[in-house]
C-alpha cells in the first residue's frame, strides 16, 4: 500500500472517530435541553405559584401598607380637610396600578384560580424530574460530556503529534 493511501486511511479512521464523538457530544447536549425544557412535577410547579404569590404580599405589606392603615386610623382631620386617599392599588411610585397590591388582595382567588389551571394543565402534560434529580441529572451530563471532549481532544491530540514528528523524519 502506498504512503499516501495509508495516511488517507488513517486519517478517514480518525475522522470517523472524531465524528462519533462529536455525535455521542451532541446526543448528550439535547437531552440535556429535553431535561431542562420539561415542565416542573406539578408539586414543584403549584410550590413555585404558591411562593410567587406569598412574596407579592409580603412586598406589599413590607411596602408601607399597614403603615397607611394605621396612620388613616390615628389621623382625625379638622373640619373640611381634605384627607388623603389611602394608597391601596396604586404604586409608590407613580399612579401605575401596584400589581403586588392586586395580587394581596386576590391572593385566594389567585390560589384558586392557579391550583385549577394548573391542574387542567397537568391532565396533558408530562412532567420533568423533580428538581433535585433535574440538578443531578445535568451534572451527570456535564461529566459525560466533558469526558467525551476531553477524548476527542486527545484524538486530535495523537493525531497532531504523530505528523508534528514524523513528518521530516
Amino acid at each position: 500500500m502506498e504512503i499516501r493511501e495509508q495516511v488517507k486511511t488513517l486519517t478517514d479512521k480518525v475522522k470517523a472517530e472524531i465524528h462519533r464523538l462529536d455525535g455521542q457530544i451532541a446526543s448528550l447536549h439535547e437531552r440535556k435541553q429535553e431535561i431542562r425544557s420539561a415542565p416542573l412535577p406539578k408539586v414543584e410547579a403549584l410550590a413555585a405559584a404558591e411562593a410567587a404569590i406569598r412574596q407579592s404580599c409580603t412586598m406589599f405589606r413590607s411596602d408601607g401598607y399597614l403603615n397607611s392603615i394605621a396612620s388613616l386610623a390615628r389621623w382625625n382631620p379638622p373640619d373640611g380637610a381634605r384627607q388623603q386617599p389611602m394608597r391601596l392599588l396604586r404604586s409608590r411610585y407613580s399612579q401605575a396600578p401596584d400589581l403586588d397590591a392586586l395580587v394581596y388582595f386576590l391572593q385566594d382567588v389567585m390560589r384558586e384560580r392557579v391550583t385549577a389551571d394548573v391542574e387542567e394543565l397537568y391532565r396533558e402534560l408530562k412532567p420533568g424530574m423533580p428538581a433535585k434529580k433535574r440538578a443531578a441529572a445535568l451534572a451527570d451530563l456535564d461529566d459525560q460530556i466533558e469526558a467525551l471532549e476531553a477524548e476527542r481532544e486527545a484524538v486530535a491530540d495523537q493525531v497532531r503529534d504523530m505528523f508534528a514528528i514524523h513528518a521530516f523524519e
